[in-house]
C-alpha cells in the first residue's frame, strides 16, 4: 500500500511539474515570435562591453577590471560604478544587478531604479538577480553614465557584471553566443523531456517499469528550469526577476529527488534503506531550505552553498553503491550507472568550483555538457532497463500460464479419472449383479415366459449401454472418456452422436493431451446442454484421420448466452477465461495445429485439425 501512495504522489507531482514545464516551453515560443517579428533596424550591431569603470566605495575612488567581486564591506553600503557611452542610434544599454539593489543615471539623471524594499517580497534579505535594457535614444552624444550598487544583506562580497551597449538585435546576438552552451543545454532537455514522456505514455500501459522514463523526465525538466532561470537570455522571456530566482534554485534543488528513484528503480540495491535514508535527507534539506526562505533567515541563493556540497557527497553514495552492486553483486546495470554518476560527479564538482568562488570562467560549460552526457547514457540505460524488465515480466507471465496450464491439466486428468472410476464401478456392479440376473432369466425360461424373459432383456442390455457397454474409437483411453461423458449427456436427456477415428497409437501426441482434448470439448457441450431450460439438447462430434492430420468436429446446442472478452471465450462460472478452451488452445498450439470456435443460432461449432 505504501509503494502505491508513493506511486500516486510521484505522479501528482510529476503532473504538477509537466503543467510548469509546459507553460515555460510555451512562454519561451511565444517570446521567441515576438522578438523574431519585431527586429532592430539595422540588424544587429556588434556588442560593447564595458569592462574598465571607476568604483567609489567609502568615498574611495579605485579603476577596476569587470567582471569583479568586491568584500569586506558592510551590507547596505553604497557601491558607486562610473563609465562614459558613445552609443550609436538606436543603441541600449544592458546591465545587471546581482543580489542587490541598483540605480541607473545618465549624465546626472536616474533613468532605472531596481530594489527597493517595497519592490521584493519580505521573505527576501536582498532583491533577486535583475537585468535591465535602458534606451540610449534620447542620448545625443556621449554620456556619463553611473550604477548605484549596495552591499547585500545574505553574502558577503558583491559581483559586478561588466554592462553592455549595442542595440536591441546585437545584445541578444551577444548574449546568445556568451550562453550559447546553457541555450543548448536548455534546448537539448527539452527535447528529452518530450521524447522521455512520449516513451513514457508508449510503454508504461504495456509495462509498469516504463516509470523510469517519467522519473528521468522529470530530473530532466527541474535541470531544464534550473538552467533556464540562470541564463542571461531570459530576461527577455521572464521580465519577473523573483520568479527566475526561483526557478534557478528549485530546479537544482529537487532535481536529486527523480535522480534517487531513478538510480533505485534501475539497480537492485540490496541496502535500498541507504539509498532512500539519502533521498529524504535531501527532501529535508529542500523544505528546510524553503522554510528559512520564507521566513527571511537565509536566503536560497546562500544555502545552495551547502546544498553543492551535500549533492556531490550524494552523488559519490550513488556512485559507491553502483559500484558495490557491480562488484559484490554481478549487477550489470551498476557499471553503465556508474560511468553516468562519474560523469555527473567530476561536471558537478567544476561548477561547485566555479559557483563557490566567483572564478567567472567558462567552467559552466563542463557542468552543461556533463549534464547532456550523463542523460544520454541514462536514456540509454533506461531503455536497457525497461527492455530487460519487459522480458522478465514476459517470462515470469509465461510461467506464471504455465503453472496454470499444468494445474489445469491435473484437474482434467482428475476429472477423467473420476469418469474412468465411475464407469469401472458400474461395471463392477453389474460383474456382481450378474449370477442374480441369469437367476432370474433362468427363472424366466424354467416357466416359459417369453414376454417376461424378453423385456428383462431389454432393460439388461439399456443398462449396459448406459455404462459404457459402446465402443465409440480403437484409443482406449479417449474411449473410456468419451464414454463417461455420452453417459453424462444421456444422464439430462441429450442427444449425442459420436462417430469417432481415433488411432491407438500416435507418433506426435499422447494419450493424454488427446483425452484433454476430446474430454474439454465435450465436458463444455454436457455443461453447455445442461444449462439449456427449453429447445432441444444435442451434442454431435466426429472425428476423421486424414493421412497424419486429425480432423474433429463439434456441434452442440446451448443456451444462447456467448460471453467473449478480447477474442476468448470467457467461463460460465466466473469473470475469467474458460480452463476447458484455454486447455484445447495449448495442446493444439503446441502441436502446431489450428483451431476455430463460433457460436450462431444456438449452436457452437468447434473445429480442430492436429498433426498426429
Amino acid at each position: 500500500m505504501k509503494n502505491v501512495l508513493n506511486k500516486k504522489t510521484e505522479l501528482i507531482f510529476a503532473s504538477v511539474l509537466g503543467i510548469i514545464f509546459a507553460v515555460m516551453v510555451l512562454s519561451l515560443l511565444v517570446s521567441s515570435r515576438a522578438f523574431i517579428r519585431d527586429p532592430a533596424p539595422g540588424g544587429a550591431m556588434g556588442a560593447t562591453v564595458i569592462d574598465s569603470v571607476l568604483v567609489t566605495v567609502d568615498g574611495e575612488s579605485t579603476e577596476m577590471t569587470l567582471p569583479a567581486n568586491l568584500r569586506g564591506y558592510e551590507a547596505g553600503t553604497d557601491v558607486i560604478v562610473d563609465f562614459d557611452v558613445d552609443p550609436a542610434w538606436g543603441d541600449t544599454l544592458f546591465v545587471k544587478s546581482v543580489y542587490s539593489s541598483m540605480d541607473v543615471s545618465i549624465n546626472g539623471k536616474v533613468v532605472y531604479l531596481y530594489g527597493s524594499e517595497d519592490s521584493y517580497p519580505d521573505f527576501m534579505a536582498d532583491p533577486p538577480i535583475a537585468s535591465k535594457f535602458i534606451s540610449l535614444a534620447d542620448l545625443k552624444e556621449k554620456g556619463h553614465v553611473t550604477l548605484t550598487y549596495e552591499m547585500p544583506v545574505s553574502k558577503p562580497d558583491l559581483e559586478l557584471k561588466a554592462p553592455l551597449i549595442s542595440n536591441s538585435s546585437g545584445m541578444l546576438k551577444f548574449l546568445f553566443k556568451r550562453n550559447l552552451s546553457s541555450l543548448m543545454l536548455s534546448a537539448f532537455l527539452i527535447v528529452a523531456v518530450f521524447v522521455l514522456m512520449l516513451l513514457f505514455l508508449s510503454v508504461v500501459f504495456i509495462e509498469r517499469d516504463g516509470i523510469i522514463f517519467l522519473r528521468l523526465a522529470a530530473f530532466c525538466a527541474l535541470t531544464c528550469i534550473w538552467n533556464i532561470g540562470d541564463c542571461e537570455v531570459s530576461v527577455y522571456i521572464f521580465k519577473n526577476p523573483l520568479l527566475l530566482y526561483l526557478m534557478t534554485f528549485m530546479g537544482v534543488t529537487a532535481a536529486s529527488i527523480p535522480l534517487h528513484n531513478v538510480v533505485l528503480q534501475i539497480l537492485n540495491i540490496h541496502n535500498r534503506e541507504v539509498i532512500i535514508a539519502a533521498r529524504r535527507i535531501m527532501s529535508v534539506w529542500l523544505i528546510l531550505a524553503v522554510a528559512l526562505q520564507l521566513s527571511g533567515l537565509v536566503m536560497l541563493s546562500r544555502s545552495v552553498y551547502f546544498y553543492m556540497i551535500l549533492i556531490i557527497l550524494d552523488l559519490f553514495l550513488l556512485l559507491g553503491v553502483s559500484l558495490y552492486e557491480y562488484y559484490k553483486f554481478d549487477d550489470r546495470f551498476g557499471k553503465p550507472m556508474s560511468v553516468a554518476l562519474g560523469i555527473l560527479i567530476v561536471s558537478t564538482m567544476a561548477e561547485s568550483y566555479n559557483f563557490g568562488f566567483r572564478l567567472n570562467t567558462n567552467m559552466p560549460v563542463f557542468l552543461e555538457g556533463g549534464i547532456a552526457l550523463f542523460i544520454c547514457v541514462m536514456t540509454l540505460l533506461s531503455g536497457n532497463f525497461y527492455v530487460d524488465a519487459l522480458r522478465t515480466r514476459k517470462m515470469e507471465e509465461k510461467q506464471k500460464m504455465e503453472v496454470t496450464l499444468m494445474k489445469m491439466r491435473l484437474e482434467h486428468e482428475k476429472k477423467h479419472a473420476e469418469v474412468v472410476r465411475e464407469n469401472e464401478n458400474n461395471l463392477r456392479r453389474q460383474r456382481h449383479d450378474y449370477r442374480h440376473h441369469l437367476a432370474v432369466l433362468k427363472s424366466l425360461n424354467e416357466a416359459n415366459d417369453r414376454e417376461a424373459l424378453t423385456k428383462y432383456l431389454d432393460e439388461m442390455i439399456e443398462d449396459t449401454t448406459a455404462y459404457g457397454g459402446e465402443n465409440y474409437c480403437d484409443n482406449r483411453a479417449v474411449d473410456a472418456v468419451v464414454s463417461g461423458y455420452a453417459a453424462r449427456a444421456k444422464s439430462i436427456g441429450a442427444e449425442y452422436e459420436l462417430l469417432l477415428e481415433v488411432p491407438d497409437h500416435t507418433s506426435h501426441i499422447n494419450d493424454t493431451e488427446l483425452c484433454e482434448l476430446f474430454g474439454n470439448l465435450l465436458e463444455n457441450a454436457v455443461e453447455a446442454c445442461g444449462r439449456m431450460t427449453e429447445g432441444r439438447r444435442f451434442i454431435t462430434m466426429k472425428s476423421k484421420l486424414h493421412f497424419e492430420t486429425l480432423i474433429i468436429t463439434m456441434d452442440n446446442s446451448y443456451s444462447g448466452e456467448v460471453r467473449m472478452r478480447g477474442g476468448e471465450y470467457m467461463s460460465s462460472k466466473g469473470n475469467r477465461t474458460g480452463i476447458g478452451m484455454k486447455s484445447i488452445q495449448n495442446v493444439v498450439e503446441k502441436h502446431e495445429g489450428k483451431f476455430e470456435f463460433s457460436a450462431e443460432n444456438g449452436i457452437f461449432h468447434s473445429s480442430i485439425l492436429l498433426h498426429i
